[in-house]
């Protein structure tokens, strides 16, 4: 009976243990899978006969109130396609840097281009601008922080955004997809492109990948050294001030232009997914869409076909060919 009893624990316990982790893990891959593929906030437009006309008066004024973002009335900007092009522009800005270097990536990977990131930024390190790299840690789990030691030492500053702690168990889904570089406060690139050999030479014989980032100068560049903090809080907890990173800003050009938060609200909603159902719902005459992954819900679904069959707008929409880095998602956009 001993021996029985022995060997039923022995057994049992394990068993037991196993079946509740199992159970455990089953939940939470339910509970990530229901935040990434769950119904999605509606975003239905109560009275779309009332959206006033798609021009810089009071369309503007209401894209402004419900985004809660601020429209800059002046600005330059500039569109750099692929990464021989925004790359250098990039690296440029950067070694050019004189107060500060702000740089946030889903992907920051060890190659060639990051090398040439991390030693523009650590010598900038070294000669007293104030260098900050907050990056995703799924994303860039490659460059890990050995890599980025010369920054470190130098006295630059590297934080991984929402990295697997037990904390955030609940909010693995919640990753950090903004491409930015900001330096001095005064100048802002914006864009599709992370930092690593994919966007520039192509890796292991494939092409590289196609992406447009945007350099931005004058009132939306605080906006977008906003948007920076923000993450950078979350990661580090240190509220980015001064004039090193807030500098006065002035621009004679007269382009107008909104830099609007992706954070998503408890709901689910975003003020950018606000920002293109308005969009679509205000247009005349054609809307042309050019991304990697179209898989759009429901709400961006139906106004895209009222804009067809009730305002007779041309719709175009663009996306990758046979060579795609998800072939699900490349699928599913087609089906």
């Amino acid at each position: 009976m001993t021996l029985y009893l022995l060997l039923l624990l022995a057994v049992q316990v394990p068993t037991g243990w196993f079946i509740v982790g199992s159970i455990a893990l089953v939940l939470l891959a339910s509970y990530l899978l229901g935040g990434i593929f769950g119904p999605s906030p509606q975003y239905r437009i109560s009275n779309p006969d009332q959206l006033p006309p798609n021009d810089p008066g009071d369309f503007l004024d209401l894209l402004e109130s419900l985004t809660d973002a601020k429209v800059n009335r002046t600005g330059r900007f500039d569109v750099f396609t692929n990464g021989t092009s925004f790359y250098p522009a990039e690296l440029e800005a950067i070694r050019s840097a004189k107060h500060s270097v702000n740089l946030e990536a889903y992907i920051f990977n060890r190659g060639r281009i990051g090398r040439q990131y991390l030693d523009a930024m650590a010598e900038r390190a070294r000669a007293g601008v104030q260098v900050n790299v907050v990056l995703d840690a799924f994303g860039s789990a490659g460059a890990n922080r050995a890599f980025f030691r010369p920054l470190l030492d130098a006295g630059g500053k590297v934080c991984w955004y929402n990295g697997p702690t037990w904390s955030r168990l609940l909010r693995l889904d919640n990753r950090t997809h903004r491409e930015l570089l900001i330096v001095d406060g005064k100048t802002g690139f914006i864009g599709g492109a992370g930092i690593a050999d994919q966007w520039y030479t192509g890796v292991k014989g494939k092409p590289r990948w196609r992406d447009t980032m945007v350099c931005a100068e004058g009132e939306a560049v605080p906006n977008l050294q906003a948007t920076f903090a923000e993450n950078w809080l979350a990661a580090c907890g240190e509220l980015l001030v001064g004039n090193a990173y807030f500098p006065q800003i002035s621009c004679s050009n007269q382009i107008a232009a909104m830099v609007v938060n992706s954070t998503p609200t408890v709901g689910g909603s975003t003020r950018a997914r606000v920002l293109f159902q308005l969009l679509l719902a205000s247009a005349k005459r054609t809307i042309s869409i050019m991304t990697p992954y179209f898989l759009p819900d429901k709400s961006l679904t139906n106004e895209l076909r009222r804009a067809i069959e009730e305002r007779g707008v041309k719709v175009r929409i663009l996306v990758p060919g046979h060579k795609s880095d998800h072939w699900l998602t490349r699928s599913t956009s087609r089906g």
